[in-house]
C-alpha cells in the first residue's frame, strides 16, 4: 500500500523546495495537497503541481532531483492516464507529479482557474497557488478514479459554486469532457433537490 502524508509534511517539501530554487518559479497546488492545506482531507499519496511551462518543468524537475528525488520512470496505468509530464519519488514513497499547463490533455490552466486560486505559500524562490475547490473538483471529476469519489463529496460540502465550473468547462477552447458535464449536471440537481428539501 502506497504511503500517505499529511498537511505538515506537503509543507516541508515543498518549502525544501522553494529553498533549493536558483530562480522563482510559481506552480499551482491541485488534487489532495490542496484539500489538505484547506483542512478537506486529513493525507493524500500525491503532491499534485501544474507548471506553466516546459521551462518551469524542467526547473522544477532539476532541484527534486537534487533533493533525492527519482524519476518514476514505469508509472502504473492509472498514473499514465492522468497524464503527468513527470512523476518523481522520494525515500519516503512521496510521489510529486508535474502537469505542464493541462492534465490528462483535458483540462488547461486557464486564466480563470488562474484567477480563482489563491496565494498560501512563498518559501525561498517558489511561490505555491491553491486552486479553488471548484477547480480541484473539476480535476478530479475529468481524473475519474474511484479514490476520487470521496474527495468530491467533501468538495461538494463547502458550497461549490456550480456556475464557476460550468462557465470554465465551457471555455477551454474545446468541447467539455463528457463525464465532467455530467457530474457538474448530477451537482447541480443534488444541490437544487437538497435546498428544496431544507426550504420547502
Amino acid at each position: 500500500m502506497r504511503a500517505r502524508f499529511d498537511s505538515s509534511y506537503i509543507r516541508s517539501e515543498l518549502e525544501r523546495i522553494g529553498q533549493q530554487l536558483d530562480n522563482p518559479l510559481t506552480v499551482f497546488l491541485i488534487g489532495g495537497g490542496s484539500m489538505a492545506f484547506r483542512g478537506l482531507k486529513e493525507t493524500t499519496k500525491d503532491i499534485d503541481l501544474i507548471v506553466s511551462s516546459g521551462d518551469d518543468l524542467s526547473q522544477l524537475q532539476a532541484v527534486l532531483l537534487e533533493l533525492g528525488y527519482d524519476i518514476v520512470r514505469e508509472p502504473d496505468e492509472e498514473y499514465e492516464k492522468l497524464g503527468a509530464q513527470r512523476i518523481l519519488e522520494n525515500d519516503d514513497g512521496c510521489r510529486i507529479d508535474i502537469f505542464n499547463q493541462q492534465v490528462i490533455g483535458k483540462l488547461i490552466l486557464s486564466p480563470g482557474i488562474r484567477e480563482r486560486s489563491e496565494r498560501y505559500l512563498d518559501p525561498g524562490n517558489l511561490v505555491v497557488d491553491l486552486v479553488s475547490p471548484e477547480d480541484i473538483f473539476l480535476f478530479k471529476a475529468v481524473a475519474g478514479r474511484v479514490d476520487d469519489i470521496e474527495d468530491m463529496f467533501s468538495l461538494m460540502q463547502t458550497g461549490l459554486e456550480i456556475a464557476v465550473g460550468m462557465v470554465d468547462l465551457g471555455t477551454q477552447g474545446r468541447p467539455p469532457p463528457p463525464a465532467s458535464r455530467s457530474i457538474w449536471a448530477c451537482l447541480a440537481h443534488s444541490r437544487d433537490h437538497m435546498s428544496i428539501l431544507m426550504h420547502p
